[in-house]
């Protein structure tokens, strides 16, 4: 979202090495050429499924630039369009020319991240034509009123068990269905602990967790400041991705503006805040890192 992410945090989380998915609502352009000016660790990109968006990844190969990971974000992942706009990704001969390499002479394919889904079938679907990675989740974010508007919705922790086929049927019996498919987990994040139980949730591995208002919150955030009468941040203003600020327009609204409290740390403080409390986590499940998630028991309380 546009309230959690910028061109300077972008580059912030880059150069030190945590990963990111830079929204789609500003100049892509723009943002590709600096990053590869600047020749940043991780360049990270979201897309469409419109001309426009061919058109961009087009003028990437033809320019000869570099894009690391590229996020074809849609409300609906488990569709035709979105199987074609993997196709031509991936049809695409991105140039390298840096590093040494001569532009002319080696090709790569970016990462591909797909979403969002909420089901294995469609985990599954989208990484056998060709997704490197699958976003999950529909409805769940604070800002999103996919809920509400559309009626369809799975709570973040029985999506997350769900797509990792920890429950539900396996329909699909093709190579790749024993595979541990890398899962984002995107949606519901409020606070740290909430990482650890996606991490759950999913069966650890190598599953990954997407938070938006948990950073939204941050002082350095793109969100919009909100003061008192001393000129102190006490609440960030956020807006969804499919909010009518967003899209400029009242139409296909799913999402909304909110207040929330500003939590008065930095992305820097977050992270660090972020990573003793999942540390305590791990210690909590009896392993050494991540991975100890997966043997860890749950229950339902009321």
């Amino acid at each position: 979202m546009s309230s959690v992410i910028n061109e300077n945090i972008a580059h912030w989380l880059s150069e030190n090495d945590y990963p990111y998915i830079m929204h789609r609502f500003g100049d892509n352009r723009a943002f590709i050429e600096r990053a590869n000016r600047e020749n940043w660790k991780l360049i990270s990109i979201s897309v469409g499924v419109k001309e426009t968006d061919k058109e961009l990844l087009q003028w990437v190969v033809e320019n000869k630039l570099r894009v690391d990971w590229i996020t074809i974000d849609i409300a609906c992942g488990d569709s035709i369009l979105m199987e074609e706009m993997i196709g031509f990704i991936r049809d695409l001969r991105f140039k390298q020319g840096y590093n040494g390499w001569d532009g002319d002479s080696y090709s790569y394919i970016p990462k591909i991240i797909a979403g969002n889904v909420a089901t294995r079938k469609a985990v599954e679907y989208l990484h056998r034509v060709g997704a490197d990675a699958i976003k999950i989740g529909v409805g769940a974010g604070g800002n999103c009123s996919t809920k509400n508007v559309t009626a369809f919705h799975i709570p973040m922790f029985t999506c997350a068990r769900i797509c990792s086929g920890h429950v539900g049927p396996i329909k699909y019996q093709g190579e790749n269905c024993n595979q541990n498919i890398p899962l984002i987990i995107d949606g519901g994040i409020r606070e740290s602990g909430d990482i650890a139980r996606a991490l759950v949730a999913g069966g650890g591995g190598n599953n990954l967790v997407m938070a938006g208002s948990l950073f939204g919150a941050c002082l350095d955030a793109p969100s919009e400041p909100i003061g008192d009468e001393c000129g102190g941040i006490v609440k960030k203003k956020m807006w969804g991705s499919a909010s009518a600020r967003q899209k400029g327009e009242k139409k296909n609204v799913e999402g909304f503006i909110s207040e929330i409290p500003c939590n008065g740390m930095t992305y820097k403080q977050l992270y660090q805040n972020l990573r003793e409390s999942l540390q305590s986590s791990v210690s909590y499940g009896g392993g050494k890192d991540l991975g100890c998630f997966k043997g860890v028991e749950w229950v339902v309380t009321k």
